[in-house]
């Protein structure tokens, strides 16, 4: 499976280069997050997905903004799940069923407008990945998370890399995914199932 993961900054003046992408790319699912959506009938989220492909999203309750989708190949079946309702992140969790068996998307968005991530969105995050682990089946949590995890000094960074570990959790991105030379963008996996992928 070929995933992406995409900030938008708003997907209203980037359809068509969205959908393009999915389509050179051959992408099986695109994580989208700051669609900037409003609803889930918005007609900026017919025009990102190519045909041949399904949308789920979950627009921002309040304010302008926000937003998250995972765009995907309708020949998978997706079946939301549900997860813990945040206050400082938004998400959406998705389970594809493949050829080859399942695989549960958690897309992520934590605004950058809260600089400093509060104690509440690692308590938010952690009750999030405990509603994982009971899924026989990949996982694959990605998004802008906002925390700079290139700077190994920054707290923030440690004690989301703590949480990780608690969880035997790995985040796979390096180098720069913001024009500032930050890393806030994020892939995250089961360490342990990636051995086992491994080993195969």
């Amino acid at each position: 499976m070929t995933i992406g993961w995409l900030n938008a900054f708003s997907v209203r003046n980037k359809a068509d280069a969205i959908s393009d992408t999915i389509t050179e790319k051959q992408l099986d699912v695109l994580a989208i997050q700051e669609t900037w959506h409003t609803a889930s009938d918005d007609a900026c989220l017919r025009l990102i997905t190519p045909t041949g492909y399904a949308v789920v999203d979950a627009a921002r309750s309040t304010g302008p903004g926000g937003g998250v989708a995972v765009v995907f190949r309708r020949n998978m079946k997706c079946t939301r799940i549900t997860i813990p309702q945040c206050k400082t992140f938004e998400s959406i969790c998705v389970r594809l069923t493949t050829a080859t068996g399942p695989v549960i998307i958690v897309n992520i968005y934590r605004p950058g407008s809260v600089q400093r991530p509060q104690p509440l969105f690692y308590e938010e995050l952690a009750a999030v990945l405990e509603t994982l682990v009971v899924h026989a089946c990949p996982v694959v949590i990605g998004g802008d998370l906002n925390v700079h995890v290139q700077d190994t000094s920054d707290a923030a960074a440690r004690h989301l890399a703590d949480l990780l570990a608690s969880f035997d959790m790995v985040q796979h991105v390096v180098g720069p995914t913001h024009r500032c030379g930050n890393t806030l963008d994020l892939v995250i996996t089961s360490s342990v199932r990636l051995t086992a992928v491994a080993t195969r």
